[in-house]
């Protein structure tokens, strides 16, 4: 079948027994080229780390922690070293499957929904120029962390995908996999989402937007809870000063405040420099002395704290809140 002439990856399953990711590290330390990507930015730094001083190839870092600038000149060392057919192994988050067009010849990905393997092998034997298909190792470290929205479709993704069970690239396992997901999401028929379709045939796409008021006629708050969200994940747009590499962004956030008014332009030209920030970490009163606001009217916010120039801001705050959030 066409699909099978044109597969250009083999899978490979490394979950039974599950690995540490000291022992995952060490495996790819023996790489010439790789990619590891796995599924939060503490176990990318906790990979790189191990990395650093194990691999003989150069190691680079990629992760949402970084800002858009420093992802884009990291990517361009990453592929000028494969075009050149030199060593190269980047750690990265999800994020290297969001369209980033990259070739290695043997990609490690983390234990993830079905659809995210098949994202990530996207990046194996990409332009299907070499000899031999990729390598796609999925393997679950024992000692990993996951999204909180990975725990449902993970679970569908064990029961049709795995060894001795379907490939990710099945289509029949596919359609199988994403009727279980949907229905058990039961993403049109909760509460959040009765809500917002109720908001939409009113026209009221404040209400879908940020919420329906949560207490109408006494207070304008609105429930954020029953807002539509691409992601569920609330966010805090933080601009980078202390990147050393980029010492005019000062300069631009020094115009912002200076000028009568914000343009576009002024956006436009802070935006390389903005990273998002879980909103749970400005809960944090020593993060908001290192996050002030920029503008009153904005939400925009200066982030004056540590800034790594291989993996970005220091997590060391991140995840201080995140285990925080958990207790």
């Amino acid at each position: 079948p066409l699909v099978e002439r044109l597969r250009r990856v083999d899978y490979e399953w490394w979950c039974d027994p599950q690995p540490s990711l000291v022992e995952v590290a060490a495996r790819v330390a023996g790489e010439r080229q790789a990619l590891v990507v796995v599924n939060t930015t503490g176990d990318s730094r906790a990979v790189f780390t191990m990395l650093e001083g194990a691999a003989a190839a150069p190691v680079l870092h990629l992760s949402a922690r970084m800002c858009p600038a420093h992802r884009r000149a990291v990517l361009e060392q990453v592929r000028a070293r494969l075009d050149a057919d030199e060593p190269a192994i980047l750690v990265s988050t999800q994020l290297i499957e969001a369209g980033v067009d990259v070739d290695f010849p043997v990609v490690y990905r983390a234990y993830a929904p079905a659809e995210s393997l098949q994202q990530a092998a996207g990046r194996a034997n990409r332009e299907g120029r070499r000899a031999e298909r990729g390598r796609v190792v999925v393997f679950d470290p024992a000692d990993g962390h996951r999204p909180p929205g990975y725990e449902v479709p993970i679970g569908k993704t064990s029961l049709y995908f795995g060894a001795e069970k379907a490939e990710p690239d099945d289509l029949d396992a596919l359609a199988g996999y994403y009727r279980h997901l949907y229905n058990s999401l039961d993403v049109d028929r909760g509460k959040r989402a009765r809500t917002i379709q109720q908001n939409r045939s009113k026209l009221d796409f404040v209400a879908v937007a940020d919420g329906p008021l949560a207490d109408p006629g006494r207070s304008a708050q609105r429930n954020r809870d029953l807002a539509f969200r691409m992601l569920d994940d609330e966010s805090v747009p933080v601009v980078v000063t202390t990147w050393s590499d980029a010492p005019h962004v000062s300069e631009l956030l020094d115009d912002l405040r200076r000028d009568e008014g914000p343009t576009r332009d002024m956006f436009r030209a802070l935006q390389p420099y903005i990273v998002a920030l879980p909103s749970y970490v400005l809960d944090r009163t020593d993060v908001q002395e290192l996050c002030p606001q920029v503008l009153a009217e904005s939400d925009l916010r200066e982030w004056r704290g540590g800034y790594d120039h291989e993996v970005g801001i220091d997590d060391t705050y991140v995840a201080m809140s995140y285990d925080a959030r958990l207790l």
